[in-house]
């Protein structure tokens, strides 16, 4: 249940992991963390590597931080089992004491943001994620008139208060991260043009859309995308909080049941 020091220090020194998502979350991007990085950190106590404490240190710094499910546990399938998260707590220590829940505490500065774009949902599930979290959301799960411009993220939907991601933008956001490990120039210029777009849709009139890093972006590609998105003059990179202070549109869920794959993970 805890990293070593070899695992830590490999997973944030350069080339890993930790170090590559790093470079995403100073780039913009939100960034969910572990709890099993600062509870490894603190059962190491003096031994830990001085690069992982400067990476929790540098990660506290970040502007957009949530705790994940400990040991990456996907809350879409825990809420759909009706299952208890696991965590720190009850972990035996090196002296055989437990080691106690204060040990995974994670540098927190939003409600944390659960990716359920490509999620089969209900209205059940979706009020239940969006009671202690921020749900992202694809558009074509929602059932909604818009005969206008494309609008802010932020909507209504059951009750619950959700950051709706177009569906096209978050098709070419996951794309561009993801096909083959590499943010090719092509999947990168696909996203800028689809944002151009619909900023000509209304020149003046600001808004203010969401997409969501896959979990298995890659960090590299997610950081060219970030970088991309942050050089043009007429984007501006913003974050959670203001995406959810605009005014909310209001949309219906078009409920689906689960796959075979997603009954699998609840299992």
């Amino acid at each position: 249940g805890l990293l070593t020091a070899d695992e830590l220090e490999a997973a944030v020194t350069d080339g890993g992991t930790l170090a590559q998502q790093l470079a995403v979350g100073r780039a913009g991007a939100a960034l969910g963390i572990d709890p099993i990085v600062p509870a490894s950190i603190a059962a190491l106590g003096d031994d830990a590597p001085d690069e992982a404490v400067a990476w929790l240190e540098a990660a506290s710094a970040l502007p957009q931080t949530w705790a994940l499910p400990y040991g990456g546990a996907d809350p879409v399938a825990v809420a759909r089992s009706g299952a208890t998260v696991p965590d720190i707590a009850g972990i035996p220590g090196p002296d055989g004491t437990v080691l106690p829940a204060t040990l995974a505490e994670v540098p927190t500065t939003i409600a944390p943001v659960i990716d359920a774009t490509d999620a089969s949902l209900s209205t059940e599930l979706l009020q239940t994620l969006a009671a202690t979290s921020t749900v992202i959301v694809d558009t074509e799960d929602l059932d909604e008139s818009l005969d206008r411009e494309t609008p802010s993220a932020h909507g209504t939907v059951a009750g619950a208060s959700v950051l709706a991601a177009d569906a096209e933008l978050q098709s070419l956001v996951r794309d561009a991260v993801t096909d083959g490990g590499t943010a090719t120039d092509d999947g990168i210029a696909r996203v800028l043009a689809l944002l151009a777009t619909i900023t000509r849709e209304v020149p003046s009139v600001q808004r203010t859309l969401v997409a969501a890093l896959p979990a298995d972006a890659d960090p590299e590609a997610a950081l060219a995308l970030q970088q991309a998105m942050g050089s043009v003059g007429w984007l501006q990179q913003t974050g959670v909080a203001s995406a959810l202070a605009v005014p909310a549109r209001d949309a219906e869920l078009v409920e689906s049941s689960p796959t075979q794959a997603e009954s699998d993970a609840a299992g």
